[in-house]
């Protein structure tokens, strides 16, 4: 049965930096996404009684589109969704090259996440865009 209301974050479309695609339609899955985008987003140093919650990929932002900010991405992911995210185990984080988005500066990182509660996998794309 789809989920009917309204979901936090609110979301746009938007050719920035954000969840692209979820390999899972459970519920409980998508609100996980939800959480770890929210975490991936936030910048750290920016709240201000968990200063160190968040993810570095804004440092990222202005970096050319290449191997080596790619690796740094997968790290900048693992250490986040690791630190932040209990409700899941981090199988592995993949790029998914796909010239679509190549040509507008956009790579996309592919946590696949192993859920805790029910022992289900799953992943989703998270577009990052760079210089």
């Amino acid at each position: 049965m789809p989920t009917r209301g309204i979901s936090f974050p609110f979301t746009y479309k938007t050719t920035g930096s954000g969840v692209i695609s979820v390999s899972s339609a459970k519920p409980n899955f998508v609100k996980i996404v939800q959480s770890i985008e929210i975490i991936l987003l936030t910048e750290q140093g920016t709240r201000f009684f968990m200063p160190q919650f968040g993810s570095r990929l804004h440092l990222l932002l202005f970096e050319m589109n290449e191997e080596l900010t790619e690796d740094l991405a997968k790290i900048i992911v693992r250490e986040a969704i690791e630190t932040w995210e209990d409700r899941v185990e981090l199988l592995r984080v993949d790029i998914a090259n796909d010239d679509e988005y190549t040509d507008q500066g956009i790579f996309v990182v592919r946590p696949n996440l192993l859920i805790i509660e029910d022992r289900s996998v799953g992943s989703f794309d998270y577009a990052i865009k760079t210089g």
